[in-house]
């Protein structure tokens, strides 16, 4: 009974975090150009096929992690398919709500290139999710058969 309520615990701080996160990377999606954290670390520049890379692959990290984020804490003992499918497509419709939500904030634009990374970076973290799950089974049954 202990044991459950140890992984009942875990996997409710896992939700937590995973919202948090969640929430603080919605406020860092719609900041002004101006105010935006990122160019704490991105001196602005004019635009140039490095600096869009860069942006670029930080969309396609960000939402890989945001899907892995919420994988584990949504399914940590189970492989549920068709709600991983819907988790996809809640963060594929975040991802167009806030491309869409950018063309309002002053000094921002939405692009395709962002979306389509945003997309991608989906199918990444849920693809990582899926192999560490895998990985993890099969070590399980490894040491059962093992031990039995």
């Amino acid at each position: 009974m202990l044991l459950h309520n140890k992984s009942s615990f875990i996997i409710w701080g896992l939700r937590c975090i995973a919202l948090i996160w969640t929430l603080i990377f919605s406020y860092l999606l719609i900041q002004p150009e101006q105010q935006a954290v990122v160019h704490t670390v991105v001196q602005p520049a004019p635009p140039s096929f490095e600096r869009e890379l860069l942006f670029t692959s930080l969309h396609l990290l960000t939402f890989g992690f945001t899907a892995w984020l919420w994988c584990l804490a949504l399914f940590p003992t189970r492989k549920d398919h068709r709600m991983m499918i819907v988790l996809a497509l809640c963060l594929v419709l975040y991802g167009g709500l806030a491309e869409i939500l950018q063309m309002q904030i002053p000094g921002r634009t939405a692009q395709w290139w962002d979306m389509t990374a945003n997309i991608l970076g989906i199918i990444l973290g849920i693809g990582l999710w899926s192999l560490g799950h895998l990985w993890f089974v099969r070590r399980q049954i490894t040491q059962n058969l093992l031990t039995h």
